[in-house]
């Protein structure tokens, strides 16, 4: 315990000496690395892992290219709105942006709406509460896509939240949702003290399994629009044909295709 909390101040003293030099960091990465309109501050990029901004570009990269190859695969009427739910900073949203017109943006977290109202003034950016309803009409969106959302959400929340999602959609419009599977649960039983014992076979016959994170009520600075619990949850994908076939048809499910670790579920409304 005693190893645990010296780690954590140590953490704090590196992230509060690195948000002073940040602002260079970044400034100096534009300038010489890269075209992107705009580079989020260093407590956003923590928020998802990305506290280097080259990765932070790869790590949103490697999330829509999948995203993008399936929407090109699968529907070809190019005047279509698109909601990135749970946009964050727009890790994904600044590649679609490159790409699609008529996009729109929701997220809990009031700061990264802000940032994304005022670096993507032609996506539609909204604050939405942690609980359904979203506001937007009903059959409104021809795409949802979804990066990491459903791999933290507590087990009350998925099916509450994909209910809403499908609400949302237009009749066979797409919903494209990352899980985490067996990879990345091979990742966590080495990284995360709380999933080390967890095993395939334990995934394989609950087909869903979710642990709140341990510091979640106690560092309520790094989940800010998050009033419930948060954690990490692992689906099989068993589990999705089973359970989200009673919503949507699941027309595909890729492993491993996201940033190389999550797995894209791609759903029709039907």
């Amino acid at each position: 315990m005693k190893n645990k909390l010296i780690k954590k101040k140590l953490k704090e003293i590196a992230v509060k000496s690195s948000i002073l030099w940040d602002p260079l960091y970044r400034i100096s990465y534009k300038i010489f690395k890269t075209k992107f309109i705009s580079i989020p501050p260093l407590k956003n990029r923590l928020r998802v892992g990305s506290w280097k901004i080259g990765r932070f570009i790869e790590g949103g990269y490697l999330g829509f290219l999948p995203i993008h190859n399936s929407i090109s695969k699968l529907y070809t009427n190019d005047d279509i709105k698109i909601l990135d739910f749970g946009a964050g900073v727009g890790r994904t949203l600044q590649h679609m942006s490159n790409k699609y017109m008529n996009l729109y943006a929701v997220d809990v977290d009031k700061t990264a709406i802000e940032y994304l109202k005022k670096n993507y003034k032609n996506i539609i950016s909204i604050r939405t509460d942690y609980f359904p309803p979203i506001l937007f009409r009903d059959n409104y969106f021809d795409i949802v896509y979804s990066v990491s959302i459903w791999t933290h959400l507590p087990l009350d929340l998925q099916l509450q939240w994909l209910l809403e999602i499908k609400r949302i959609l237009k009749p066979n419009g797409l919903a494209l949702i990352t899980t985490s599977g067996f990879k990345a649960l091979e990742l966590r039983q080495r990284r995360d003290e709380e999933w080390k014992n967890v095993t395939f076979s334990e995934l394989r016959e609950k087909g869903i399994i979710y642990i709140e994170y341990s510091h979640f009520k106690s560092d309520d600075g790094n989940f800010p629009g998050i009033i419930n619990s948060y954690g990490l949850t692992a689906h099989s994908p068993s589990y999705i044909r089973e359970e989200w076939g009673k919503y949507f048809k699941v027309v595909e499910i890729q492993e491993n295709v996201i940033d190389n670790i999550q797995d894209l579920i791609i759903l029709k409304n039907e």
